[in-house]
Parts: structure tokens; C-alpha cells; sequence
């Protein structure tokens, strides 16, 4: 994964195992940009993003009986993974 701060002009390589996990916040997440560049990739990638739903889509906020409600019901769904050491 690639990672640079603009601000410092600081730009770093982070070598990610097969089957890594990446948890960004504060300022990982707000002060340098991410990516994982096509050149760095030599196989199949899968890239999820988990997202907190706004103020506006939670609870209580402008948005929630609109989409907020159905977005945040769709989110708890929880897909089974299959058992690795059974295979």
C-alpha cells in the first residue's frame, strides 16, 4: 500500500501480507492519502470499505426514515465465512 502526506510531502511503502486487514482513523485516515497501486498487485485483490453512516442517517438525523433505516439494516447483514481448516 502507498501512503503520502501532502502536507509533509512524505510518501511511504507498506508491504501488506496475503489476507491483510488495514483499520484507518484520525490521522492515518484524515492526513495522508491510501492506495494500493496496480503495479504493486500480482494477483486477484479484494478491497472492502466499512463506512459509519453520518449524523444525518443515523438515528434521530434528517435523513434516517428516508434511507438511513434501510442502509443501516442492510449494513448488519453478516456473511458466513467458510471454515478454512475443514477444506
Amino acid at each position: 500500500m502507498t501512503l503520502a502526506n501532502e502536507a509533509t510531502h512524505q510518501l511511504c511503502y507498506v508491504w501488506m501480507p496475503h489476507r491483510s486487514l488495514v483499520c484507518m482513523s484520525d490521522e492515518s485516515r484524515y492526513s495522508w492519502k491510501h492506495a494500493v497501486l496496480s503495479q504493486h498487485i500480482r494477483g486477484r485483490r479484494v478491497a472492502l470499505t466499512m463506512r459509519e453512516p453520518s449524523e444525518l442517517f443515523q438515528e434521530g438525523g434528517e435523513l434516517y426514515e428516508k434511507y438511513g433505516k434501510q442502509l443501516i439494516g442492510l449494513s448488519n447483514v453478516r456473511v458466513p465465512l467458510r471454515n478454512r481448516a475443514s477444506t
